[in-house]
């Protein structure tokens, strides 16, 4: 799924939202995300948090994209993450993301279940324009400026440090936890907030390498793209609809592809810099190929320094 990162403000720094927050929110539309659960706001130096997140596997889609039952198999996937964004300059800054994995497998009348250590993820943000002008304000009256948008440039890679072959005692695959892959991509961000409704636009690429011990593995090329709405509401609180997509093609031919849709609510807790995040994502919509069909649930809370 892609990552896509949305903006809000300055209410973030101190106190109650008031006139002088609303003022300031319109140098950091590049600051929250919708999408992340570890996102910093431009006027903060750190945040650290906790996201824990449900996944259920409804079926799969086949390598032409046709919607195939679960059968005898199903999946349950719980992960428990810790992470944390450090600004490294004014417009830069760095996250890290750490996560533990349960899952819960039943093939036909098999069921196994294993913890471990999920993919490590990294991420960097560069804030290359965001500056008063990515917050449309009527007072300001019709300038070319008024439509300029908050651009980030993002990377994001993650490290195979889950288990990426199922234990010797595991019929079920339920002891992989991780893909086997290192990755690496690239791109930009862009959000945009008019009054009280914001959009955001972010696409990036990359490559996948797997491990020299994976089976099957093949390198491959990725590229992801989002777009998403949002409503503020005293710019304490969002609601945010995005869609994304994600396709990987393999250098030596195979596909995989997914579409999926997310419904995201953040909530700023002014008085004690706390952000609170819930999401609802459907996934392997079409035109999904090789992928699961399901939906996952997650909330998220971090604090900020």
């Amino acid at each position: 799924m892609s990552r896509s990162a949305a903006a809000l403000g300055a209410a973030l720094v101190v106190g109650a939202a008031g006139p002088a927050h609303t003022a300031r929110a319109a140098a950091c539309c590049g600051g929250i995300s919708s999408s992340e659960p570890f996102a910093l706001p431009k006027f903060n130096q750190a945040t650290a948090g906790v996201a824990l997140s449900f996944e259920d596997d409804l079926g799969t889609r086949s390598s032409d994209g046709t919607s195939l039952g679960t059968g005898s198999w199903g999946s349950q996937d719980a992960h428990l993450v810790v992470g944390g964004v450090l600004r490294l300059g004014p417009d830069l800054q760095a996250g890290l993301s750490v996560p533990g994995v349960f899952r819960a497998v039943q093939v036909a009348q098999d069921h196994g279940t294993a913890v471990g250590l999920g993919d490590l993820a990294l991420n960097g943000r560069w804030e290359i324009h965001d500056d008063d002008m990515c917050y449309l304000r009527r007072a300001q009256g019709w300038s070319p400026k008024l439509f300029e948008p908050s651009v980030h440039a993002v990377v994001h890679a993650t490290l195979p440090t889950g288990r990426w072959q199922a234990r010797e005692d595991d019929i079920t695959g339920a002891s992989i936890t991780g893909r086997g892959y290192a990755s690496v991509d690239a791109g930009l961000d862009l959000t945009k907030i008019w009054g009280v409704l914001g959009t955001n636009l972010s696409a990036t690429g990359g490559w996948l390498s797997p491990v020299p011990s994976l089976v099957g593995g093949r390198p491959a090329v990725q590229w992801s793209a989002a777009v998403g709405l949002m409503a503020f509401y005293r710019y304490k609180s969002f609601l945010s609809l995005s869609a994304s997509h994600h396709e990987e093609l393999a250098l030596q031919g195979g596909r995989l592809s997914t579409s999926g849709l997310s419904l995201s609510l953040a909530h700023y807790d002014l008085a004690h810099d706390n952000r609170y995040l819930l999401g609802l994502s459907a996934m392997g919509l079409p035109p999904a190929r090789s992928t699961p069909i399901g939906w996952q649930a997650g909330v998220s809370w971090s604090h900020m320094f």
